[in-house]
């Protein structure tokens, strides 16, 4: 059964004096158009679109891979959202607000969809871009 979904994102150790720095970053980039940004000292929360699906970001430390294999990452931030279950509910609708999400974040993320309590990665695309012709 799917569950929703999490982003994890940013690399680099956060202080306090940058959790300020970062939140200002995050208001640029969600709060225009269709998305709106409330941030307080306790809850930093991004709506989006008419019915104001509501995307939770939160500062803590998440590991991600296998130290074992050599690809273990660190992630301080999280983005996470999990749908209406009372409404009605339409998936592949919440999974694009995911894929929305995740271009407007310019750092390192990795995101996740949950689905019977098991994150499952969201495959990394990647543009090849084409050279011009003189």
């Amino acid at each position: 059964m799917y569950e929703g979904w999490k982003i994890y994102t940013y690399n680099r150790k956060i202080s306090k004096a940058e959790e300020s720095t970062i939140k200002n970053k995050l208001k640029t980039w969600f709060d225009s158009g269709d998305w709106y940004f409330s941030a307080n000292t306790h809850r930093i929360v991004i709506f989006y679109g008419l019915d104001k699906q509501e995307i939770n970001v939160s500062f803590q430390e998440t590991k991600y891979g296998s130290e074992k294999y050599g690809d273990a990452e660190t992630y301080q931030i999280v983005f996470s959202s999990i749908p209406f279950v009372f409404r009605t509910f339409n998936e592949k609708a919440h999974q694009e607000l995911c894929k929305k999400t995740i271009s407007k974040i310019p750092w390192k993320k990795q995101g996740f969809l949950l689905q019977d309590n098991v994150e499952i990665p969201i495959p990394k695309y990647k543009r090849l871009r084409t050279k011009r012709a003189r």
